[in-house]
C-alpha cells in the first residue's frame, strides 16, 4: 500500500510538472509575439543613433515622427494638387465642348484615366515606401500638378501638344521612380523589398522611358508641318489622329498592367512572411500538442501500473 501511494503521488507530480511545463512554453510564446508586435511598431533607429545613452528614446521618438510624417503629407498634398487638376480638366472640358471632335473626346477620357493612374501610383509609392521628408518630395506632387493642367489645356491646342505633355508626365515617373529607389536604398527596412521588387521596377522605368519616346515621335509626325507633308487629305488625317489617341490609350492601359504586377509582387512579399510565421505558430502549436499526448499516454501507463501494483498487493 505505502509503495502504491507513493507511485499515485509521484504521477500526480509528473502531471502539475507537465501542466507547468505546458503553461510556461505558452507564456514564452505570448511574449515572442508581444516583442514581435512591439518590433513592428516602433522600428529600431539606424545604426548611428545607438550610441547616445541617455535620452535615446526621446530622439527614438522624434526619428519615428519625422518617418511617419512622409505618407500623411505626401498624400495630403497629391489630394489637393489631383483636386486641382481635376476641376481644371471639368472647366476646360465645359468650356469648348461644343467644338470637340473624336480625337477630343479621346484625348479627354486619356487625360481623365491619367489623373486617375498619377493618383494610383503615388498613394502605392506612399504605402510601400517611408522615409524622413524633404524639399525634393514636396515638390515632386506640384511638378506633377503642373504637367497635369499642360495636359488638359494641350487637349483644345493640338494632339501633337498633347502627346508631348503625356510623354513628359511618363519621364516625371521614370524620375520619380529611380528617385524612389535612391531614397529606399538608404533605408535598412526597405533593402530587402527593394531587391525583391527590382526586377518589376527596372521594367516599368524602361516602359516608361520607352513609352515617352515613342510618344514624343508621334509628337513630331502629327505635327503641322510634318502631318501635311505625310498626308495629302484631311480625312486620312483625322483617321490617322485617332488611331494615335487609341494608341495613347493602349500605352496607358500597359502602364497600369505593369504597375499591378510590381503591386502585387509587394502583396505577395508581405504576405511571404505572414504565411511563415502561420506555418512556423502551426507546427510548434503541433508539436506542443503532440508532446501533450505523449506525456498524457505516459501518466496513464505509470496510473495503469501504479493500479495493478496496488491490486497485486492487496492479493
Amino acid at each position: 500500500m505505502a509503495n502504491s501511494e507513493f507511485h499515485l503521488r509521484d504521477v500526480a507530480a509528473a502531471r502539475n510538472h507537465t501542466v507547468n511545463i505546458t503553461r510556461r512554453e505558452r507564456g514564452r510564446q505570448k511574449k515572442a509575439i508581444e516583442k514581435l508586435a512591439i518590433i513592428t511598431t516602433y522600428p529600431a533607429l539606424p545604426p548611428r543613433y545607438e550610441a547616445f545613452g541617455e535620452g535615446a528614446y526621446g530622439q527614438r521618438a522624434v526619428y519615428r515622427r519625422l518617418k511617419e510624417s512622409y505618407s500623411p503629407t505626401y498624400l495630403t498634398i497629391l489630394s489637393v494638387v489631383q483636386a486641382v487638376a481635376m476641376g481644371d480638366l471639368a472647366q476646360v472640358v465645359a468650356t469648348s465642348y461644343q467644338d470637340f471632335t473624336l480625337v477630343q473626346w479621346a484625348l479627354t477620357f486619356n487625360t481623365f484615366g491619367v489623373l486617375i493612374i498619377t493618383w494610383n501610383v503615388f498613394s502605392v509609392q506612399s504605402a510601400l515606401w517611408g522615409w524622413i521628408p524633404d524639399v525634393r518630395d514636396s515638390a515632386v506632387p506640384f511638378v506633377v500638378g503642373a504637367l497635369e493642367l499642360f495636359l488638359n489645356h494641350s487637349i483644345v491646342i493640338s494632339l501633337s501638344a498633347w502627346l508631348v505633355a503625356v510623354s513628359l508626365i511618363a519621364i516625371a515617373g521614370a524620375l520619380g521612380t529611380l528617385h524612389i529607389s535612391w531614397r529606399a536604398r538608404g533605408e535598412a527596412e526597405h533593402r530587402e523589398l527593394l531587391s525583391w521588387l527590382s526586377v518589376h521596377m527596372r521594367l516599368y522605368i524602361a516602359y516608361l522611358i520607352a513609352g515617352g519616346g515613342i510618344l514624343l515621335a508621334l509628337a513630331w509626325v502629327c505635327s503641322g508641318d510634318h502631318l501635311n507633308a505625310i498626308v495629302m487629305s484631311d480625312d486620312f488625317a483625322g483617321k490617322l489622329g485617332l488611331g494615335v489617341a487609341f494608341f495613347s490609350t493602349l500605352a496607358l492601359v500597359g502602364s497600369v498592367s505593369l504597375f499591378h504586377l510590381l503591386w502585387r509582387q509587394a502583396i505577395l512579399y508581405a504576405q511571404a512572411d505572414q504565411k511563415g510565421g502561420q506555418e512556423k505558430a502551426a507546427k510548434s502549436f503541433h508539436g506542443l500538442r503532440v508532446r501533450h499526448i505523449r506525456r498524457q499516454q505516459v501518466s496513464t501507463r505509470s496510473s495503469s501500473a501504479a493500479s495493478a501494483t496496488s491490486r497485486s498487493d492487496r492479493k
